[in-house]
């Protein structure tokens, strides 16, 4: 007869590969739908759809110092250092900016050769590298160029995503995709598959925190490693992209610092990555002018403080908050690409289920961390605008916050211990993913109507749009039908990481099994 153990053993060790198998194939799935995700929102707007892209397309295309790219140059009227680029480069967003009821194919009746003379390009604002490294994948034709960008910008954020999952501990796994479903939909989504540099930002800093929050938890040298490099590279990605990149990785760096007091003690490799991650963010801030903010305000002359506008701008805080969901007042691209209710009412009540979930797991130190973060999305703002005399609304805008809501996120949401229980049961978690896979088709959707056909042309026009990108080949609908499909997958793979495989359990901290309850009889 064979032993029960012997019957355990041969089960245990034929099961072994179906189930890395099965593993395998769901991350497989998972970065194929992240990078379709990534590209069906890439391919949903025209050249020029994000925030100033006529400055940062120009800065790309002649990358700074202005004198060294290879740039015609000049000087215009004003005294100011022009730059001669492609008309769809310096005009294509002036066709249909500020105007939701002009399709995007007015970028199609603008030359890709004939030059025009513009002064919108960088001479120091911002730190120069990400333009140097886009520039790399400038070519003859213009819109081919962008799409190109913004692909690598979805194979940037995929990549740096996927790495960071396979070097968390797992148990920490669902807090990262709940952190980002929580925050990035609909503004998200639309700047980090932009050329804006807001991309890098959005990426980098959330990824050192993760990164960083991960070195102080994992043991083999390997492991430790992997996050340190992340961390650094995540680092470089914010410091390189916009000053305030700069400025976050202090905070990041601050908020998981304070949730891993406990574990710092010997951690040589952490300090080193947070000492390259420190310098990094120095040279950003003093290396660009958007430093000089907080002397001068938001660039334009400084007045008198203003002790009545500081104190509306507090009071009207929740509404630059809440435009990361695309409140009224807030929409996408140059503030003109707006989103139905049904698409912010759900994702605020979606954001309170997270957070009321974070709050109720999490340590004192976590929400100390969180409750720091969420004061300096308020100070900061209304230090910038009441100096400069603006009040919330003008100038400074949500995406500039975005990060560090993405941290904040990250911060409540982490399990405080390996043995922590999920944040939600299987079913709420399905009627979440439910909820956000519907929300995100309605932004996606609404996204590719404003620039296919106007806001005042049809919802479900998907064949004959005025813009698409070709005339032949997947139109519109397969575009909003793919993106729809794969986040779908995604949303569902990343708040169910913990059960694709079998973690070994801790010899040191076992995690708790709990059974159900059995009658037992009387004696």
């Amino acid at each position: 007869m064979m032993r029960a153990g012997a019957s355990y053993s041969s089960t245990s060790e034929t099961g072994r590969t179906p189930v890395a198998r099965r593993v395998l194939v769901l991350w497989a799935v998972a970065v194929f739908a992240a990078l379709l995700t990534g590209v069906a929102w890439a391919l949903a707007s025209p050249i020029g759809s994000s925030p100033d892209d006529d400055y940062h397309m120009t800065s790309i295309w002649c990358p700074p110092p202005i004198k060294d790219s290879g740039c015609r140059t000049g000087v215009a009227a004003n005294g100011a250092p022009t730059v001669w680029v492609p008309q769809q480069v310096a005009v294509a967003p002036h066709c249909y900016a500020f105007h939701p009821e002009i399709p995007g194919n007015c970028t199609g009746t603008l030359s890709g050769d004939q030059l025009s003379q513009t002064e919108r390009v960088d001479t120091g604002a911002y730190p120069g590298p990400y333009y140097r490294f886009m520039h790399m994948f400038v070519g003859k034709s213009v819109m081919a160029s962008v799409v190109v960008m913004r692909i690598v910008n979805v194979v940037i954020a995929v990549t740096l995503g996927l790495l960071l999952a396979l070097a968390a501990p797992p148990v920490r796994r669902k807090a990262m995709g709940w952190a980002v479903l929580g925050t990035c939909i609909p503004l998200g989504m639309f700047l980090i598959t932009s050329i804006n540099p807001s991309a890098w930002t959005i990426m980098g800093i959330p990824a050192f925190a993760v990164a960083m929050d991960s070195l102080c938890r994992v043991e083999t040298r390997t492991l430790r490693w992997a996050n340190g490099a992340l961390a650094v590279t995540a680092a470089t990605l914010a410091a390189v992209s916009r000053a305030d990149g700069g400025l976050y990785l202090f905070v990041a760096l601050g908020a998981v610092g304070l949730i891993n007091l406990h574990r710092l003690r010997g951690r040589y490799d952490a300090f080193v990555a947070a000492g390259l991650a420190v310098a990094l963010g120095v040279w950003s801030v003093l290396s660009s002018r958007q430093a000089t903010m907080a002397d001068t305000g938001l660039g334009r002359p400084k007045t008198q403080w203003a002790q009545d506008l500081a104190f509306t701008n507090i009071l009207d805080l929740p509404n630059l908050w809440l435009g990361i969901y695309g409140i009224p007042g807030w929409g996408m691209g140059w503030l003109d690409t707006a989103v139905p209710a049904t698409v912010w009412i759900p994702l605020i009540i979606i954001a309170g289920v997270l957070i009321r979930a974070g709050l109720a797991q999490a340590t004192w130190q976590q929400r100390t961390a969180a409750g720091v973060i969420l004061l300096v999305c308020g100070v900061m703002p209304v230090y910038l605008l009441s100096k400069t005399g603006d009040a919330i609304g003008i100038n400074y805008q949500p995406r500039y916050l975005l990060p560090l809501f993405i941290v904040m996120f990250y911060v409540l949401l982490r399990p405080a211990r390996d043995s922590a229980t999920p944040l939600f049961t299987p079913k709420t978690t399905r009627t979440l993913v439910i909820a956000l896979t519907i929300i995100h088709a309605i932004a996606l959707l609404y996204v590719l109507r404003r620039y296919t056909v106007g806001v005042n042309g049809p919802l479900f026009s998907f064949s004959g749009t005025p813009w698409w990108w070709t005339k032949s080949g997947p139109g519109p609908f397969w575009d909003w039908l793919a993106g729809t499909i794969a986040f779908g997958v995604l949303a569902a793979l990343m708040t169910g990481f913990q059960r694709w495989g079998t973690v070994a359990p801790d010899p040191k901290n076992p995690a708790p099994v709990v059974e159900p309850a059995k009658a037992v009889p009387a004696p």
